[in-house]
């Protein structure tokens, strides 16, 4: 008789990245889903860039472009959340955060 694929530890938080994009959507979804059957916290995060600096058109300060960036994150942010409020998920924890890091490089 085969084993069960059971998981050896049930996760007890996950953590989603988030850009607000129509696929974003659908990854909340499924990470709801996933929270809800293991009774997970779920976390939010939307990464703001740090450019290097020969990417950024000299037109646009880079702490301005930085500025703009995590504040359309900070006001989508409760635009994810609600879409948690409105199904069937409402006692699902849930955090959320904006962060900035560089980007990496890939050489």
């Amino acid at each position: 008789m085969p084993k069960s694929h059971a998981l050896p530890s049930m996760p007890t938080k996950i953590l989603l990245p988030v850009d607000f994009s129509p696929s974003s959507h659908a990854a909340l979804d499924m990470a709801a889903d996933l929270a809800k059957h293991f009774h997970a916290e779920l976390h939010l995060v939307n990464v703001v860039p740090i450019l290097p600096f020969t990417s950024i058109p000299d037109l646009i300060p880079e702490g301005e472009f930085i500025r703009e960036i995590r504040t359309f994150a900070e006001q989508h942010m409760p635009n994810a959340l609600l879409l948690l409020q409105v199904e069937e998920w409402r006692p699902l924890p849930v955090s959320k955060s904006v962060m900035t890091s560089p980007v990496p490089s890939w050489k």
